[in-house]
């Protein structure tokens, strides 16, 4: 959970909190607030926030909250229990923030590294050395002096300012909050501190890590020497729908290549294909509790962009024209990809490329076919 920014603040009879959920998917099915005697609850998924006043509140009729969408903050409003009662140090996040009977700050510093008397540590870990019958005794003073509440901390603002991404590099600290719920499209190490050249060399070692040769060689062959289940094993591809690449770098070279010819056609089609499929690919995103992320920094932007002046007919066309120049220009043995040598002792690595690979598998499948 990601502990959000907020403010406190306070006249007569209100607390007024400001919760800055920046990037979440808002829904008010989806906030819990709880307000307890001193102590206040706020839940979005993937923010939580506890704050330990100094005076109890009450959640009556008077309480409220509202969402401002323009500044993607939460304001509540919270009686206080005691008309007119000042609350101090609101301005102390770190005091708020703090558990049961948690000092604001440690002011005590220790050692990093302490020498202990093992044996008396252990025997005043184990005051009383037959517990028998004390079992529940003990679990239930455990369980009365446990500290069962989180730790909070907030992050501090860095003034150095984050990297961007996202349709013409507009976009910072959007993928971060969705990893936190679970993002499985992103494969970025750190995306709100990298790089984009760095971005590219970790996705090229990626891809290269991801790609099976054995696998390739395989769905290769059997492209060649079809049988009777080939039909079974292909209904399968009509139930895409996660649009990454993870798969399709250890499929067929020539399905990569018919995906390639579909965008060609779709950019020559003009403006009015193009946003439709754009507008059905967002659809995968736009409601969706985690990938709405990719909408926000992507897919939204470049509908408007397609619909504008700036985009016209010829230029697409020009576009699908020069992209299928490209495409006819890149050969099997342009696609290389790195792999541990085994026949070389340790990490040697062997760069293989796609006709390379090819012509092993066609001289492999006819030393078995010589065999049997």
């Amino acid at each position: 959970m990601i502990t959000p920014y907020f403010t406190v603040t306070q006249d007569d009879e209100f607390l007024y909190v400001s919760v800055k959920v920046s990037h979440a998917r808002f829904s008010a099915q989806s906030i819990e607030m709880v307000a307890n005697d001193d102590v206040f609850v706020f839940s979005l998924a993937p923010y939580y926030l506890r704050l330990r006043l100094p005076y109890p509140i009450i959640d009556d009729e008077r309480a409220k909250a509202d969402f401002d969408s323009k500044e993607s903050c939460v304001n509540i409003r919270l009686p206080k229990e005691s008309k007119g009662q000042h609350f101090p140090d609101l301005d102390l996040t770190a005091k708020l923030l703090a558990r049961k009977d948690e000092p604001a700050a440690n002011v005590q510093s220790k050692p990093m590294i302490e020498e202990l008397d093992i044996s008396r540590t252990v025997a005043d870990s184990n005051p009383n050395p037959n517990p028998k019958g004390d079992s529940v005794e003990f679990m239930a003073n455990e369980g009365q002096t446990h500290e069962w509440e989180i730790h909070q901390a907030m992050e501090p603002e860095s003034p150095v300012a984050t990297n961007a991404y996202g349709f013409n590099n507009a976009y910072n600290q959007i993928i971060g909050v969705s990893l936190s719920s679970g993002n499985d499209i992103n494969e970025l190490s750190g995306p709100e501190s990298s790089l984009a050249p760095d971005r590219i060399v970790e996705r090229l070692i990626k891809e290269n890590i991801k790609f099976d040769p054995e696998y390739y060689a395989a769905e290769y062959i059997m492209e060649k020497n079809p049988s009777e289940d080939d039909d079974k094993a292909y209904a399968g591809l009509m139930s895409w729908k996660s649009p990454t690449t993870r798969q399709f770098l250890s499929w067929h070279y020539g399905l990569s290549r018919k995906a390639w010819d579909d965008v060609y056609y779709i950019l020559r089609s003009g403006k009015r294909v193009v946003l439709k499929c754009l507008l059905d690919l967002r659809e995968l995103f736009r409601f969706h509790d985690v990938y709405y992320v990719y909408d926000k920094i992507w897919l939204e932007d470049l509908c408007l962009w397609i619909l504008g002046d700036d985009v016209s007919e010829n230029s697409l066309r020009s576009l699908a024209h020069d992209f299928k120049r490209t495409l006819e220009g890149i050969k099997k043995s342009d696609v290389t990809f790195e792999k541990v040598d085994d026949t070389q002792n340790g990490d040697a690595m062997i760069a293989l490329d796609i006709q390379e690979l090819e012509n092993m598998a066609d001289e492999s499948y006819r030393a078995f076919l010589a065999q049997n």
